[in-house]
């Protein structure tokens, strides 16, 4: 074989080797971590039924902070795994000042709802990791009660393959 034949031949394989590694770092890129988002968000509770506090709901595909009756709740923030970005509700808006996340006295969970008594206000503190489509890959939320010991209520550690829910004394797993 002559070598013009030779060096031909591994110019091919190498641009065959190439476009393949290319596909395979493309269709793994939506799996890598490309941005944070970092918030955190005073939200005002249900002002007609104060009772209803706020529900926390977690699946493999989604989660949702909300207030309200838990048969129609109201959505503070919710994200899923089907689209990009997430939902805030207009009844919360960003705060300055930072909130140092603990589960100090937490109770964990894998339940799939948990139900907790609030003030007038909760702070919520997320820490959402998206995908370069934008789409979630994982979360840490936790709601806290906005008075000066920043008592947290709950928190969620989320991503597809698993997720916790921690709860404290204001809150409960409904049978």
């Amino acid at each position: 074989m002559s070598s013009r034949k030779r060096i031909a031949g591994f110019v091919a394989v190498a641009a065959l080797a190439g476009s393949l590694y290319g596909a395979t770092f493309s269709s793994a890129a939506g799996t890598r971590v490309e941005s944070r988002v970092v918030r955190t968000l005073n939200c005002q509770t249900n002002q007609v039924d104060v009772n209803a506090g706020v529900q926390i709901a977690v699946s493999a595909k989604k989660v949702s902070i909300s207030t309200g009756d838990p048969n129609s709740p109201e959505a503070f923030l919710s994200f899923s795994t089907t689209a990009p970005g997430f939902t805030l509700a207009s009844r919360c808006h960003s705060v300055a000042r930072h909130v140092v996340m603990s589960r100090n006295r937490l109770t964990a969970s894998h339940a799939s709802l948990i139900e907790c008594s609030s003030p007038a206000h909760v702070w919520i503190r997320l820490v959402l990791e998206l995908d370069s489509y934008d789409y979630p890959l994982s979360a840490k939320i936790e709601v806290t009660q906005p008075h000066a010991r920043l008592k947290p209520l709950a928190q969620v550690q989320w991503s597809p393959q698993q997720s916790v829910l921690y709860y404290g004394i204001a809150c409960s797993v409904p049978k």
